[in-house]
Order: structure tokens, then C-alpha cells, then sequence
């Protein structure tokens, strides 16, 4: 069941994103291989939504989910200590951007921002940082809860 959140790169899906589960196996990596942009994966989304044709969908909106949001998202970093080395964020990359040896990496300059790898790390390992400014403006808008 869809939770009420935001989507780091569509910012808001509703229910409509649940139907990209549908997707078999690293089909959902290579949509996002050929739609890296907010515009084109919410197409991507939307066209999935229409040829399914879904008679009903219910979300669960009893606890909102927020998270970070795009906008504010200046490098995806893999942290060293609470990486186990598992590869599932290389499986998950559709950019192919993630090194584990000889240290954890994501190559700036190829990642896409899709975020695959971090919805997907199961040891919180993959981190979204923001910037110095952007965290400085969101405190100043008690949207930080750190």
C-alpha cells in the first residue's frame, strides 16, 4: 500500500509511483537510465499509471512520510563505516556511477540523481547531503528536525 511522501526526484507521486512496482527486475534501473530528470520519469510514471488503468487506488495518509527533497540535494556519498560492501547499490545504479573498491565511491559526474541506491541500502550506508546554504535555510525554516 502507498504511503502519503515525497519523492526525492518527483517531489509528490501519491499513489500513482506504486504502480512502477509492477516493473520486473532492473527494468525500474533502466527507466531510470532513460528518464534522469524529474519531467521525464514522472512521464515515465504517468504512462505506466495510464496502461495499467486502475479502477481504485487507496494510500495510506495516516503518518505522512517527508523526506529530503531534490531540490536540496547537492552530492549522494557512500559512508565508509556503515558500508558492509553488500552491492546492492551497484546492482541498483542505472548510471553504473558506484565503486566499492578500494573505497565505497559515487562518481559525481555520472550519477543521476535517482536515488535508487539509497531507497535501497538496507545499512542506511548511502547518505544525501545537502549544502552548507541549503541547511542553513531549511533550520531557519524549522524544516530540519536535526
Amino acid at each position: 500500500m502507498p504511503k502519503m511522501k515525497t519523492h526525492q526526484l518527483t517531489k509528490y507521486t501519491g499513489a500513482v509511483k506504486n504502480f512502477y512496482g509492477v516493473i520486473p527486475g532492473s527494468g525500474k534501473a533502466a527507466i531510470h537510465q532513460q528518464a534522469p530528470t524529474e519531467e521525464s520519469l514522472s512521464q515515465a510514471v504517468v504512462d505506466i499509471y495510464s496502461a495499467l488503468k486502475p479502477q481504485l487506488a487507496v494510500m495510506d495518509g495516516i503518518v505522512g512520510m517527508e523526506g529530503e527533497g531534490a531540490e536540496n540535494i547537492s552530492k549522494v556519498a557512500i559512508s565508509e563505516t556503515d558500508c558492509k560492501r553488500c552491492g546492492i547499490c551497484i546492482k541498483s545504479c542505472p548510471a553504473s556511477a558506484i565503486t566499492l573498491e578500494p573505497r565505497p565511491l559515487i562518481d559525481q559526474e555520472k550519477c543521476i540523481k535517482c536515488y535508487c541506491c539509497h531507497e535501497l541500502c538496507s545499512n542506511s550506508a548511502v547518505k544525501l547531503k545537502t549544502s552548507f546554504l541549503d541547511r542553513q535555510l531549511l533550520k531557519t525554516m524549522q524544516y530540519n528536525k536535526t
